[in-house]
């Protein structure tokens, strides 16, 4: 069409949100004072926007969406002989332990007791122990109720021990990753993730003004953070890009821009469809002479279905990383078997501080007794 351009970014690098004086900044506010003749770039059609400014025909549709990045299973390797079971379950077989300990320590003193013996029961722990790992101690002087119960553990042992290993080989054997969360909503009401949006534009301005209760809780939780974190407004996607990255952190923008950045990198996961849908447009100022010249042409370009070829040319195609998250067999490493070096090292320290004190109490003993005889 023969003429010149210069491309400029606006200067606080803002798409355009409106102030409390009625002026807009970014590339809006550009285009209301007439500093600049188009804008090319997706900005999203408003009403309030269009007050101040003209838009073309439309380029593109699109709809919001959150990523984030999906946690290393590798960083959680010690926790590996706890994930067959739940916490609940941990729970109960804890307190099971304890309450037959206790009960079966009770019978084997009573038993000993009524045969005139010392009535020591220490070694019952070991005993309850064993049965709950399908071993099987020897253990004599027991009376009737002591082998009834020493029975039903047995049984109890099995099953539960055998549920257990059978999880246990599915957990070594197979890569599974587990998601934080899958919607909106659960991100929304959990602690763990921080989130944010693109500052200075359409989304902020979007959530802040939405009615949805879900919508209220995100704006409120940005604007919680924002005192502490103020990247998490922050009007470039790259600054929130390295937060994605560096983990924990959910990003809302379009869809377009987040498959762009997990087509690059198959660790990062996106949840489509949280936000609001989006028109997008060329700016132009009020009044502009090429507001015609440039629709006519848009409106040529996706009559040929140049968008489609553009987009299919430029955008990702099918998600490559879609096959990378299923589940396959896997090699043990040593880091599967960590937790096995953990509790050998917790029970040698505890072993350590036990024979301490029995042999301060052994000193203790002989001291006496030298004592008594002297005497």
């Amino acid at each position: 069409m023969n003429f010149t351009f210069k491309l400029m970014f606006p200067p606080d690098m803002e798409w355009g949100v409106q102030k409390s004086d009625n002026t807009w900044t970014g590339l809006v506010g550009q285009l209301e004072r007439k500093e600049i003749d188009m804008t090319v770039a997706a900005l999203a059609q408003t009403y309030e926007r269009q007050q101040v400014m003209e838009f073309s025909y439309s380029i593109g549709f699109d709809i919001g969406a959150a990523v984030y990045r999906i946690p290393d299973p590798e960083n959680s390797s010690w926790q590996l002989y706890l994930k067959p079971l739940s916490l609940y379950t941990h729970l109960c077989l804890g307190i099971t332990f304890l309450l037959m300990v206790l009960v079966l320590c009770t019978t084997r003193y009573s038993h000993k007791v009524t045969e005139g013996g010392r009535g020591d029961a220490s070694d019952t722990w070991l005993i309850v122990f064993g049965l709950m790992i399908r071993q099987s101690p020897y253990v004599n002087q027991m009376g009737a109720s002591s082998n009834i119960l020493f029975s039903f553990i047995c049984v109890f042992g099995m099953l539960s021990s055998a549920i257990y290993s059978s999880n246990m080989i599915a957990f070594f054997t197979v890569s599974k990753v587990v998601l934080p969360f899958t919607t909106f909503e659960e991100m929304v009401h959990q602690d763990t993730y921080t989130w944010g949006t693109l500052g200075g534009s359409l989304w902020s301005d979007s959530f802040e003004i939405s009615k949805a209760p879900i919508h209220k809780q995100f704006w409120q939780g940005v604007v919680n953070l924002n005192k502490t974190d103020p990247d998490v407004l922050h009007a470039s996607e790259l600054v929130h890009k390295k937060k994605v990255i560096a983990g924990k952190y959910v990003f809302v923008v379009e869809t377009d821009i987040l498959e762009t950045w997990i087509q690059d990198d198959c660790s990062l996961k996106l949840i489509p469809g949280v936000a609001f849908p989006m028109r997008y447009s060329l700016g132009l100022p009020l009044h502009s002479p090429y507001k015609g010249i440039i629709s006519d042409w848009l409106l040529t370009f996706s009559e040929r279905g140049l968008f489609d070829v553009w987009r299919r040319k430029w955008m990702p195609k099918n998600n490559s990383c879609s096959m990378q998250h299923t589940m396959k067999g896997k090699t043990v490493t040593v880091s599967d078997l960590q937790s096995s070096f953990y509790i050998l090292g917790i029970g040698s320290c505890i072993a350590t501080v036990s024979l301490m004190f029995e042999t301060c109490f052994s000193k203790q003993q002989r001291s006496r007794q030298e004592h008594k005889s002297e005497g």
